[in-house]
């Protein structure tokens, strides 16, 4: 099995990759979570352990927190989405699926660690992000929603919840709907990774959640091939794919109206 890496990509097309750190995924090194504070440290999950680990400016390398992910017979995702604030705190979405563990926990510079806030134990909190405002967004990919910790408080709540962010099992695995989550102009993007689509919900002046607008349309296929402008979108579950990244079942007229262009 190779080692998981986590690495710098230079913005610079063409540039080289350089690799920070090298996991061994045999020995339950398997990251998750990464996210970079103000002064250039990176901190990664590793999700099967619940460890927090911090990559220093220097390469210091140091295990800053371990969380409970409740693994064991009945065995949760783990520690899975990271963020980290201005003063340097960083913000886990551990979904253990315990009642005493299950939510959103923050880290200390100094390595202590505390709950945040609690989330139902039938959500699988996975990616966050903070507003301008310092709200913590936190998406739930079973149910579809994305939950709000507003700044100072210890409460999540439901932000936004619509049938558009729900997952539909088609990745074969649970269903994975509202995944990555970012803050751009004023709007939250939020990743359906079943869908294969972007939404962005913008932000009323009130904080509240707009209707979500379709913002990027893709296709799960090999090598990630994009739709085309003016390809219909292919709902067939499973997709059987030819090699030219096409589903065969599409390509054949199985619904939709007609074959691939």
């Amino acid at each position: 099995m190779l080692p998981y890496r986590i690495g710098i990509a230079h913005a610079q097309a063409g540039a080289p990759v350089e690799t920070l750190i090298t996991f061994d995924p045999t020995t339950g090194e398997l990251p998750e979570g990464v996210t970079v504070d103000n002064c250039g440290n990176v901190y990664v999950g590793i999700v099967s352990t619940g460890e927090l680990r911090k990559l220093s400016t220097t390469g210091e390398q140091l295990t800053l927190a371990t969380l409970d992910t409740g693994r064991g017979p009945e065995a949760g995702y783990g520690l899975v989405g990271l963020a980290v604030d201005p003063a340097g705190n960083v913000y886990a979405a551990l979904a253990s699926f315990v009642e005493a563990t299950h939510g959103v926990w923050r880290v200390r510079p100094d390595g202590a660690s505390e709950r945040l806030a609690v989330l139902p134990v039938t959500t699988v909190p996975n990616a966050l992000a903070f507003d301008r405002r310092g709200n913590l967004f936190v998406s739930d990919s079973l149910g579809g929603k994305i939950y709000r910790v507003a700044r100072g408080a210890r409460l999540a709540e439901v932000w936004s919840s619509d049938p558009r962010l729900v997952g539909d099992l088609s990745l074969g695995l649970e269903a994975v709907g509202a995944n990555g989550v970012a803050f751009y102009s004023g709007a939250l993007f939020v990743a359906n990774s079943d869908a294969a689509r972007i939404y962005r919900i913008p932000v009323a002046p009130d904080g509240s959640a707009g209707r979500p607008v379709l913002h990027f349309d893709g296709i799960q296929v090999p090598r990630h091939r994009l739709r085309r402008a003016g390809e219909p979108v292919c709902r067939h579950r499973p997709r059987q794919y030819s090699d030219q990244g096409r589903c065969r079942r599409h390509r054949a007229g199985l619904g939709l109206g007609g074959g691939w262009p």
